[in-house]
């Protein structure tokens, strides 16, 4: 089998894939899948290709993917409970210019 067998564009990958080829291309740009540039146009090899469709498919848990989920979560839960207490203060609160909580204050 020669090189040229295995090399596929990124409009075949496209189709065997169900991806975009301009979502393809940014992913071979980010490092994220092997490619590479032959003129105007991106071609993978297939077998790169394939792998990466069965790592894509069946992802394995890393701890770095997690604990970015994690921190987003919890950065999330603190703003709503912020933006919850801040409510609350000012509901509590109701007279105008009465101060809330540190440099905030209710105005009507």
């Amino acid at each position: 089998m020669s090189i040229s067998n295995e090399l596929i564009s990124l409009r075949e990958a496209s189709k065997l894939s169900g991806y975009h080829s301009d979502y393809l291309s940014f992913l071979i740009r980010s490092n994220k899948l092997k490619g590479h540039r032959v003129g105007r146009m991106w071609v993978v090899y297939k077998s790169d290709f394939e792998n990466f469709l069965k790592n894509k498919e069946n992802p394995q848990k890393s701890p770095s993917n997690f604990f970015q989920k994690l921190s987003r979560a919890i950065f999330t839960t603190f703003l709503v409970a912020f933006f919850v207490f801040i409510t609350v203060q000012i509901l509590k609160n109701p007279e105008s210019g009465k101060k809330v909580a540190n440099n905030i204050t209710y105005q009507k």
